[in-house]
């Protein structure tokens, strides 16, 4: 993750987040938004907008505490 100016309940652009986290896209963001899938947003307008809280609880979702555990649970 990288270090930016913006506060944790910042509201950020699809382009934001991507600058900010590396990963979603602004592409994964329109998919996961299409198909439900993907961290909360807010849209106004046509526009989407993303706590980076959100993102961040989001992106700690898939997180593996040893991928041994995650092998042996499968």
């Amino acid at each position: 993750m990288k270090t930016t100016k913006f506060e944790p309940h910042y509201m950020a652009s699809r382009d934001e987040v991507e600058a900010h986290f590396g990963y979603p896209t602004r592409r994964a963001l329109e998919v996961f938004s299409t198909n439900g899938d993907g961290p909360k947003m807010t849209k106004i307008g046509r526009r989407c907008f993303y706590r980076l809280s959100d993102v961040d609880i989001w992106l700690r979702s898939f997180e593996v505490e040893k991928s041994s555990e995650q092998a042996n649970a499968g």
